[in-house]
């Protein structure tokens, strides 16, 4: 079963409905690494569909968008070898192209990596805790009754 998400969510990522990307999702000692797809009305997906058996109200949920990555380990390289590189060019390396675009736009993210924090890019790409909490809107999803 699909998840949805509240309404202030779901229309920050609806530009990116049809979109999957891979993700390790855990919930209650069970965990999946697929992809998950956005779709109009929340998050669905092989990863999303399994670990929904799994999941039931008030359980945490966690999905991490970078499952095979280090990204304070790839920020630091980044930030070395190409100083004038963007969020957007990070991001773009390792999630689908739209996604990757959406996230940056969402937090604003503009400019050389050198303007930002570590901590401030990692605590967005850090694993979704009930649901995409990292963005600016509830902090929880739901699954349709």
């Amino acid at each position: 079963m699909p998840f949805t998400l509240h309404p202030e969510l779901k229309e920050q990522l609806a530009p990116l409905s049809g979109v999957s990307c891979p993700v390790d999702v855990h919930c209650n000692n069970e965990h999946f690494r697929e992809p998950m797809l956005v779709t109009h009305r929340g998050l669905s997906g092989p990863s999303m569909l399994q670990i929904s058996s799994f999941w039931h109200p008030g359980d945490s949920l966690s999905v991490n968008m970078l499952p095979a990555t280090n990204v304070e380990q790839d920020l630091h390289d980044l930030r070395n070898s190409k100083p004038q590189s963007t969020v957007a060019q990070y991001l773009a390396q390792h999630l689908p192209k739209r996604f990757a675009q959406a996230l940056n736009d969402v937090h604003g993210w503009a400019g050389p990596l050198q303007g930002y924090k570590n901590s401030d890019i990692e605590q967005v790409l850090a694993p979704w805790t009930n649901g995409p909490s990292n963005l600016p809107a509830p902090k929880a999803i739901e699954r349709p009754k």
